[in-house]
């Protein structure tokens, strides 16, 4: 929009430059009103002389704009520290905390996904510790411990009447032979 702004100043400022001496004398009709060339070129100089305020206040306006950015992260990083210090100092619920504009920090209300996924975690971490809540722990009686299972017996070593029976493999082809050889 600035490329075709800038065109048309230009056009009329090459009209307004060559007009005089093009028709000085004439009178141009403009829709139903008749006006000399001086009126019309100074119609033109003051919308040039318009555009022109209309472009310094715009680049004034861009610097303060500018200006203000960086003004205003300073404030909210001020206001932050504010906050901070007056709400270690006073207490987020306090009325003097109020009086300069603040308010309590909003707890967030936990999703029905996160409430589920952390009672989820917090009994598989009961089941990997081993704990029991107040309850379980007051249905628990005093039962002695079961005896621990005694091992199950190792199978008999071969006696040496079964030496020709180990010399020959009975494994399956998934299974390895546990036999040795004799040294011979």
């Amino acid at each position: 929009m600035a490329t075709s702004v800038n065109k048309r100043l230009q056009k009329e400022r090459q009209l307004l430059a060559e007009l005089p001496s093009a028709l000085p004398d004439a009178l141009v009709y403009v829709g139903l009103h008749q006006k000399p060339i001086a009126q019309l070129c100074a119609e033109y100089q003051e919308h040039l002389d318009l555009e022109a305020r209309i472009a310094t206040l715009r680049a004034q306006l861009a610097n303060a704009m500018a200006e203000a950015k960086t003004l205003r992260k300073t404030t909210n990083a001020n206001t932050l520290a504010i906050r901070t210090a007056a709400a270690a100092a006073l207490g987020e619920h306090s009325n003097a905390f109020a009086a300069l504009g603040f308010e309590p920090r909003k707890v967030g209300k936990p999703s029905i996904a996160t409430r589920a996924a952390a009672v989820e975690k917090r009994l598989a971490t009961r089941v990997a510790r081993h704990t029991a809540g107040p309850r379980q722990k007051a249905a628990i009686h005093g039962a002695p411990p079961a005896p621990p299972m005694p091992p199950e017996p190792a199978p008999p070593e071969p006696d040496a009447s079964d030496a020709s029976a180990a010399s020959t493999p009975t494994s399956t082809p998934l299974t390895k032979s546990r036999t040795r050889a004799s040294p011979a």
